[in-house]
């Protein structure tokens, strides 16, 4: 009956009620107080590291904020299709804020358009700038973290060049792409004006693509497909007219991945009579033509175009140049860091994508400890020139990066010992607030092609220009391969063959110092020294798949050492 119904049922609702709302009471509180206690990660960039770390970490466990001068997430990839009209650039984009993890409150997280300048690893802060159009009267602000990951990219590198930036084009952001897809229509209507001569149409309709990296052939092969098979329907009166080149430092394009695939590209490039330039370098970019030399001989050959595009190597983000200068580290393309992505000397930061150097392998630097306890045979807390040189030849076989550094015209064992202390000076002056030693000094104490001086020499400032996996490599000063055993034998000792030549050495005295010099290295400076070694190691390939893996690498730690001490989550996680 309708009157039993009520006296039961409405007990009833009254207790579901009260415990519905006790519920909502104690995870509105236990939100609040989980709100309170997480931690602060700002993520600098949008690109696929950031995205990635961002689709995986937990907004429950950490305050997230996402600063960026680009407010959406670009399929690089595709923009070689959006260039020729493949595919149009709002299909390529999502809205960064769409990404954002947790979304529902705005306590969760947050986004900022705008650009990192500066951070201070002391106090954990990050100073940030507005550099759009549109700004209000305070464009700066500072940010506070307790974890901050870098994932800024790296811009293409243009070697010092000279005319690159005003006659090529670069295609990194959509409107790149725009732009090249508008120089190309331009180009193809202005010669199929009436007037010109053959050879002159040839030299307006032809496209040099400078870099056979991914992006590079990706647009050399898009580029290709729209002129073969779109520009005879359009302009019948340019059918065979139009050719694309590439232009490669490397003897192979495709060179960081597979030799198979790089084979299978040049195999396809030669059935489509695309021309390859390979083992050349631009010496300079002209309105209508570039200077190309060859690496070995030298020779120029001159490559006119209607349309040149510019994807080579990668250079240097300023953040990343800032933030180096910050923990003293040698000037280098991107922020060193260990095989768990943390940047080196700085407790809380990490870096991702192209703006850092991870190396494949097992590094040096990541057991200076141990490795400097093995050096130290004499046991005087230091290690000296003949203890270093012994440890480098025992660790050929287990360390591939030891035997390039060994054979590496122009390179010793003292040399390397002066940067490090010279290193360890610079991030001792940064620490304390004092002023560091300025590169430009250091780049005058590189030598003259022909200098012996051994301590003249640098580890990165004296790097090659036109080769960045090449930077770090020194002046030749004809030693062939860094003094004494410098490897270039093959000559390899074992552990208790290091231990008699070391420990013959103390018994006899000399106390080291390499040669009458007492240079000796600390176990800081000794740790600059193998991170100087290390430059040797092979990096992993600037690719978004390899920043993708990074960041949901990345997000896995942190959701896993979420509330822990700093500088937990790497290896004690591994």
């Amino acid at each position: 009956p309708p009157s039993r119904t009520r006296r039961v049922g409405v007990p009833t609702m009254l207790r579901r009620t009260s415990s519905l709302l006790l519920r909502r009471c104690y995870s509105t509180s236990g939100a609040t107080a989980a709100t309170q206690k997480r931690e602060k990660i700002v993520i600098l960039g949008s690109g696929w590291g950031a995205v990635s770390l961002l689709k995986g970490i937990d907004p429950a466990k950490f305050d997230i904020t996402v600063v960026s001068p680009r407010n959406y997430f670009l399929m690089t990839a595709l923009l070689p299709g959006v260039s020729v009209g493949t595919v149009e650039g709002r299909s390529i984009v999502e809205p960064i804020r769409r990404l954002l993890p947790g979304t529902k409150h705005p306590e969760e997280s947050r986004f900022y358009e705008a650009s990192a300048v500066d951070v201070d690893p002391l106090t954990k802060t990050l100073t940030c700038r507005d550099m759009s159009p549109v700004t209000n009267s305070l464009p700066e602000f500072t940010l506070a973290y307790d974890r901050l990951v870098v994932s800024v990219g790296a811009p293409f590198n243009t070697y010092g060049a000279p005319g690159v930036e005003q006659h090529a084009y670069r295609v990194k952001e959509v409107e790149d792409a725009l732009a090249v897809r508008g120089r190309l229509i331009d180009m193809l209507e202005t010669a199929a004006l009436p007037g010109a001569s053959v050879e002159e149409r040839r030299d307006m309709c032809a496209v040099v693509v400078v870099g056979g990296g991914p992006i590079g052939v990706s647009m050399a092969a898009e580029i290709y497909d729209f002129l073969s098979q779109d520009v005879p329907k359009l302009y019948p009166e340019l059918t065979g007219v139009p050719s694309v080149t590439i232009v490669h430092s490397n003897d192979h394009i495709l060179n960081v991945y597979d030799e198979r695939i790089s084979k299978f590209a040049e195999d396809k490039f030669r059935r489509d009579n695309i021309r390859m330039l390979k083992g050349r370098y631009v010496r300079e970019v002209f309105p209508r033509e570039l200077w190309t030399n060859s690496r070995k001989t030298g020779e120029c050959v001159k490559v006119p175009f209607g349309l040149c595009v510019w994807a080579t190597g990668l250079g240097i983000n300023a953040f990343t140049r800032q933030l180096q200068d910050r923990l003293g580290h040698a000037e280098r393309r991107a922020v060193a860091v260990d095989k768990f992505l943390r940047v080196r000397g700085a407790a809380g930061i990490y870096a991702l994508g192209d703006c850092a150097d991870v190396k494949e392998g097992t590094q040096l630097a990541d057991s200076a400890r141990q490795l400097f306890e093995r050096a130290d045979v004499d046991g005087s807390g230091s290690v000296d020139e003949e203890e270093l040189r012994v440890l480098l030849i025992a660790l050929q076989g287990t360390h591939p990066q030891v035997t390039p550094f060994l054979q590496q015209k122009g390179w010793t064992v003292k040399g390397l010992m002066t940067r490090a202390a010279r290193n360890r000076h610079r991030r001792n002056a940064v620490a304390e607030g004092m002023p560091a030693v300025s590169r430009d000094a250091c780049k005058a104490e590189v030598p003259a092609h022909g200098d012996t001086s051994p301590t003249a020499l640098t580890l990165a400032d004296a790097g090659s220009e036109q080769h960045e996996t090449e930077a770090g490599a020194g002046a030749d000063n004809g030693d062939g391969g860094g003094g004494e055993g410098g490897g270039a034998d093959g000559l390899r000792l074992s552990y208790e063959d290091f231990q008699a030549v070391a420990g013959a050495r103390a018994d006899d005295g000399d106390g080291g110092g390499g040669g009458g010099d007492d240079l000796r290295l600390s176990y800081e400076e000794f740790q600059e020294a193998l991170v100087g070694v290390d430059v040797r190691a092979t990096s992993h390939p600037a690719t978004a798949q390899v920043a993708a893996q990074q960041g949901v690498y990345l997000a896995r730690v942190f959701n896993a050492s979420a509330g822990l001490p700093l500088g937990v989550g790497g290896s004690e996680l591994e």
